[in-house]
C-alpha cells in the first residue's frame, strides 16, 4: 500500500509501477484528472481522495458570477496539476462570460514573476488567477502590490490559504486574496466528522507544528484513516483484498464525505476562503455530499 504523491506529475510517474506490482495506490494530494482517467496507465490501482481540478472549478462554479471575474490573467506552474487548472477553470470562466486573456506557466523553482504579472497589467486584467504552492503564490501577491497590479486573485489548488499567505506574504499584499480550499480549521461543523477535525486541530497545536501547514496536514490525516479502516475491512493485508476494501469504503474524514465513484475519485468539500480585513474569512462552501448528489444526477 502507498500513499501518495504529493505532485501530479511524480503521481502519474509512479502509477505504472505500482500497477506492474498490484500496490494499491491511495492519492491524498495530487489533482490531475488524468490520474483516475481509466486510459491513464496504472489507473486501476488508484483511489482518490484528493478533488480534481474540474471537482474545484465545478465546485466553486456557483460563486463565479458573485466574484466578477470578466479578464483573467493565470499564473500556472508548469506541471500537470497547472496545466489542468488552466484547462479545468478556462471551461468554467467561460460558461460565465469570462476569458482568460493572458496564461504564463511558471517553473517550479522560479521567485521572480514581475514579466509576467507586467504583462497582466498591459493587458487590463481585472482578475488574476493562481496555481501553485503558498510560498510562490505569497511572491507573486507582493510582486503584484509593487507593480500596482490592482485585480482580484482566485488562489486554486487547496495548498495555499488565508493563513499561510498572510504570514508569507504580509497583511497588505494578501487582502482581499480568494483561496480553494476542502478544509477550514476554525470551523469543525464543516468537516464531515466534526469531533475528528476537533481532535486533529488540537492534537496539531499540542505537538507545537506550524500552524499554516494545518490545511495541508489534514490531507495525511484522512489518507491514514481511510487506509487503517481499508486494511481492517480487508482482513488479509494481501493488495488485491486491500484495493478492493478501499474501493468499498464509505467514512467521513475532514474531506468531507469519502467514498470512490468507478474510476477510484471520491469528492471533497470545496470551500471559497478569503483574506478579509486581514483575517480568515468563508466566501461560500459547497459541501462534498452536493457534489456527490450531482454526479449520481448525471
Amino acid at each position: 500500500m502507498i500513499i501518495g504523491a504529493w505532485g501530479s506529475s511524480m503521481t502519474l510517474a509512479m502509477m505504472p509501477l505500482a500497477a506492474q506490482h498490484g500496490v494499491p495506490l491511495l492519492v491524498e494530494t495530487s489533482s490531475s484528472i488524468k490520474i483516475t482517467d481509466p486510459k491513464t496507465p496504472g489507473a486501476k490501482i488508484v483511489s482518490r481522495i484528493s478533488p480534481t481540478s474540474e471537482l474545484e472549478a465545478f465546485g466553486v462554479e456557483p460563486l463565479i458570477p458573485q466574484l466578477g471575474l470578466k479578464k483573467v490573467g493565470y499564473l500556472a506552474v508548469n506541471t500537470d496539476w497547472g496545466r489542468g487548472a488552466v484547462t479545468a477553470f478556462g471551461d468554467v470562466l467561460k460558461k460565465h462570460g469570462a476569458k482568460i486573456e493572458a496564461v504564463e506557466y511558471v517553473g517550479q523553482a522560479d521567485t521572480d514573476f514581475y514579466s509576467q504579472l507586467t504583462k497582466f497589467k498591459a493587458a487590463g486584467v481585472d482578475s488574476v488567477m493562481i496555481t501553485d504552492d503558498a510560498p510562490k503564490t505569497a511572491k507573486m501577491l507582493q510582486q503584484m502590490k509593487e507593480l500596482g497590479l490592482e485585480a482580484k486573485v482566485l488562489v486554486t489548488g487547496g495548498s495555499a490559504w488565508p493563513d499561510s499567505i498572510l504570514q508569507l506574504a504580509g497583511a497588505k499584499a494578501a487582502e482581499g486574496a480568494m483561496f480553494i480550499n476542502f478544509y477550514n480549521p476554525y470551523d469543525h461543523s464543516l468537516a464531515a466528522d466534526p469531533e475528528a477535525s476537533r481532535a486533529y486541530v488540537e492534537d496539531w497545536k499540542k505537538r507545537g507544528l506550524p500552524w499554516i501547514g494545518v490545511v495541508e496536514g489534514m490531507r495525511g490525516f484522512d489518507a491514514v484513516n481511510v487506509v487503517a479502516a481499508a486494511l481492517q475491512k480487508a482482513g488479509d493485508p494481501t493488495p488485491q483484498k486491500v484495493h478492493d476494501a478501499l474501493r468499498s469504503i464509505e467514512m467521513k474524514g475532514l474531506y468531507g464525505l469519502i467514498k470512490f465513484d468507478k474510476n477510484g475519485q471520491s469528492f471533497s468539500n470545496i470551500i471559497l476562503a478569503q483574506v478579509k480585513d486581514g483575517k480568515y474569512a468563508v466566501a461560500g462552501v459547497t459541501p462534498s455530499t452536493k457534489l456527490w448528489n450531482a454526479a449520481a444526477a448525471k
